[in-house]
């Protein structure tokens, strides 16, 4: 089987994949969780920093004190950005 020769080809068109997989991470947020996701994503590198979350605060129908409060509770890995999947954790319950 020569089913490895269309390699290079794949390689190259990777990149582009990679961001419209990222596009397709954000969009897996529902409804208007996923919308307000992409709203607050300033610039769309897919996830949320503090920053984008305070600029975000009248999105959120939030003071920015109680929207850097909504970070830290949803920052459960303490890494500093909120992923989909914590921004979604807001929305779950």
């Amino acid at each position: 089987g020569g089913g490895l020769d269309g390699g290079g080809a794949a390689a190259e068109g990777g990149h582009l994949e990679v961001s419209e997989e990222l596009k397709a991470r954000e969009i897996k947020l529902e409804g208007a969780a996923g919308i307000l996701f992409s709203e607050l994503d300033l610039n769309g590198d897919g996830v949320l920093s503090l920053e984008e979350v305070i600029a975000g605060a009248g999105k959120l129908n939030m003071t920015q004190d109680e929207a850097v409060a909504l970070f830290m509770r949803l920052d459960t890995d303490g890494n500093r950005v909120l992923d989909p999947e914590e921004f979604a954790a807001q929305f779950a319950s």
